[in-house]
């Protein structure tokens, strides 16, 4: 009996012991399973934070995030990098004639349009504020973000958006700056946004409807 006994005591403990080990592998798997959850539900709330509610394309944010990177890969290569400034000609006139609704509409298409040009990974269109939008070209030279910039501005021309109010068409027009470095020690990356906002202003100076690129400045 006292065999019997101590035995039933073993079965006892093992079958507790069998049903505590269940028990945590099960909370093991559910807290598994949370973390996975998790982690998914903050790549949606990273990328979310990164993307424009309006146009849903690239936010400021992103873009900022993003220039760091390729200037200093562009600085570490030696490689030239180009950035590309855009502006929604006279869009304040837009939205003062057509409504807000209509402006937003037109933002949404200029953004889709401007996203379908670049055909590389690489290249990088964010919306940088406002009716304006930016374009980042890794490992490209004046010359190749001239064309990406003509195909840019002739694609939203040929959308033919109306826009009865604008001095420079009947049409939705971009006006556009570009510039370009191969990034050397100690410069400043926010230095080459300030040349494509020169060359922006200097397009703008100029008639609007039209590309700049800060090089062309310095012999005019």
């Amino acid at each position: 009996m006292d065999s019997i006994r101590a035995l039933v005591s073993y079965i006892v403990i093992a079958i507790n012991n069998a049903e505590k080990s269940e028990k945590l592998a099960e909370e093991i798997a559910i807290r598994k399973q949370s973390q996975i959850e998790l982690v998914k539900l903050n790549n949606q709330l990273i990328k979310l934070s990164e993307l424009d509610g309006l146009t849903e394309i690239a936010n400021r944010r992103r873009f900022d995030h993003l220039f760091h990177e390729e200037w200093e890969r562009a600085k570490r290569d030696q490689l030239p990098l180009s950035v590309i400034l855009i502006d929604v000609d006279q869009f304040k006139e837009y939205n003062d004639h057509y409504g807000h609704q209509e402006g937003d509409h037109v933002l949404c298409e200029v953004a889709k349009t401007l996203q379908s040009i670049p055909n590389r990974q690489t290249d990088f269109v964010a919306r940088y504020g406002g009716d304006e939008f930016v374009v980042v070209l890794p490992n490209t030279d004046e010359f190749g973000a001239i064309i990406v910039a003509e195909k840019m501005r002739s694609h939203i021309v040929s959308l033919q958006i109306d826009h009865r109010f604008s001095e420079i068409a009947n049409h939705i027009t971009l006006t556009i700056g570009i510039a370009t470095l191969t990034p050397q020690s100690g410069m400043d990356r926010e230095g080459l946004i300030r040349m494509a906002d020169k060359a922006l202003y200097k397009a703008k100076d100029k008639g609007r409807n039209r590309v700049e690129h800060f090089n062309e400045l310095v012999n005019k």
